[in-house]
């Protein structure tokens, strides 16, 4: 590995739809515990 994996495009894009995965479970959980 001659750059750092977290400077790799390819593990930018995973962690970001990761997080956006987490952020919509918790927002579905969060509107579907007050309703």
């Amino acid at each position: 590995m001659k750059r750092p994996w977290w400077r790799d495009p390819f593990v930018l894009i995973v962690l970001g739809l990761n997080a956006l995965v987490i952020a919509a479970a918790v927002l579905i959980g969060v509107a579907g515990g007050a309703q």
